[in-house]
């Protein structure tokens, strides 16, 4: 397959519309950073008179690719092809603006190939200036080594791309509903929070269970019978956990039951993100935690964990939690702030239909979550055949 230099067939950060030649109050589209997102999609939202992006903005036109050269936006693929409805646009200076001749690229192939891992690894390498201001320059764009198949197979090549592109979409977008749907269903069965329509009985939360700090992390002294994984507020996400980066510290042989997370603890962070919770359910997995969260176990005559977790999580969305965490210097929910936290508590059965609700819906999303990976993997297998030639 041929190579080309992309300055061979294409102008790289062209020349917006000479001075003079535009109305002062005409306005065009408009796309700051945040309106091109990390899948590829632009979105126009708003419009500006020229007399206010003349001068100090990138200009562009329909079907010119837009590249962030600004980290860590580029790094996060923040390509898009320009998709605007007025003569010309304009938007962010920390976009890089490729206007393929179209006899030569077909503007959709080549968005495409820019949009690659191992493209953007290459532009990273390449990137200039000091940390937080790094660049990518012009030049490797106008360098840029691209396959360059006939014209009617680049236009065959982004069809397919587009296809694949789209089912992955459409299943992101289904994973996103669903990751809602638990605040719906909470609504449906309980009411709002706030206002507690069904008049369920208030508790506090400390009246629901044990309540218990971890051990306090102190590298100054590390002494104890054995090192082992603990849990710490990173590792702790809404309803889910990170293990990706598990750390371990001393612990004595006295501390073992004391600080052991268990199946059904609420594990509920302290500071960062004050109630950010998750419930552990890894039978097999020792691990205990850190002073950074809080455990809760339930009394579970009272309270369920599922239910109380999404609780926290309105509860959090709707700012109820405000009055809970201190905030002198790092915003934290203290331990005797969440014992005197209350709460409603339907009947346990009640909380039991909305666990075997959730429990299906959580099914569902690992089996969205896992179909969303194999259309992942497949789109990147696409486009290395695309652009070896073997599609």
């Amino acid at each position: 397959m041929r190579m080309v230099a992309l300055n061979q067939v294409s102008e790289i950060n062209p020349k917006g519309p000479k001075a003079g030649t535009l109305p002062p109050d005409e306005e065009f589209d408009f796309v700051p950073m945040a309106s091109v997102s990390e899948q590829g999609i632009v979105s126009v939202q708003e419009r500006r008179c020229y007399e206010h992006v003349a001068k100090g903005f990138t200009a562009f036109k329909n079907n010119d690719v837009l590249l962030a050269k600004i980290t860590p936006c580029y790094e996060n693929n923040k390509i898009a092809l320009a998709n605007v409805s007025t003569q010309h646009a304009f938007g962010s200076t920390e976009f890089h603006v490729v206007r393929c001749d179209q006899d030569e690229i077909d503007p959709k192939y080549l968005t495409y190939y820019l949009r690659q891992d191992r493209v953007r690894y290459a532009g990273e390498q390449r990137m200039t200036g000091s940390a937080g201001q790094r660049r990518v320059p012009k030049v490797f764009l106008e360098e840029l080594k691209i396959p360059l198949p006939p014209l009617a197979e680049q236009k065959r090549i982004a069809l397919i791309l587009d296809q694949a592109d789209a089912l992955r979409r459409l299943r992101k977008r289904a994973l996103d509903k669903l990751g809602s749907l638990g605040q719906s269903i909470f609504y449906d069965m309980f009411g709002d929070p706030r206002t507690n329509p069904h008049q369920y009985k208030i508790f506090q939360f400390g009246d629901l269970g044990e309540i218990k700090l971890g051990k306090m992390l102190d590298r100054g002294k590390v002494r104890g019978d054995k090192s082992l994984p603990y849990l710490r507020n990173a590792n702790v996400r809404w309803f889910s956990f990170d293990l990706h980066d598990v750390s371990e510290m001393d612990f004595f042989e006295s501390e073992f039951d004391r600080f052991r997370v268990m199946p059904d603890d609420l594990l509920i962070c302290e500071g960062g993100e004050p109630g950010r919770c998750a419930i552990w359910n890894d039978a097999e997995t020792e691990i205990y935690y850190q002073k950074a969260l809080h455990r809760a176990r339930f009394d579970t005559t009272l309270a369920l964990p599922e239910y109380v977790a999404h609780w926290i999580y309105l509860a959090a969305t709707l700012g109820m939690l405000i009055d809970s965490v201190s905030s002198a210097t790092i915003a934290h929910l203290t331990g005797q702030k969440l014992k005197k936290l209350s709460l409603m508590i339907p009947p346990i059965e009640k909380q039991r239909s909305f666990v075997r609700v959730i429990s299906e819906l959580n099914e569902l999303s690992e089996n969205t979550s896992s179909a969303l990976a194999s259309d992942e993997s497949l789109f990147a297998a696409l486009q290395q055949r695309a652009f070896r030639g073997e599609l």
